[in-house]
């Protein structure tokens, strides 16, 4: 999947309103996917990577975590 559909999945979420927790996981690993496609600057998004990873995973052990 590319960026662009990434980009356009995540417009169409946020577009409904959020009403459930399932919303919140999706939008989240779309947001974390594009980050990782993107190659972003991790210190500039740390705060919503950790937010995402939070949202997908049970336990965080990454230093810097």
């Amino acid at each position: 999947m590319g960026q662009i559909q990434i980009l356009e999945k995540l417009n169409t979420e946020l577009q409904k309103e959020v009403y459930d927790e399932i919303q919140v996981v999706y939008i989240l690993s779309r947001i974390r996917k594009y980050l990782e496609l993107n190659k972003s600057d991790t210190t500039k998004y740390k705060y919503l990577k950790f937010f995402c990873n939070w949202a997908l995973h049970s336990r965080i052990d990454e230093p810097g975590a």
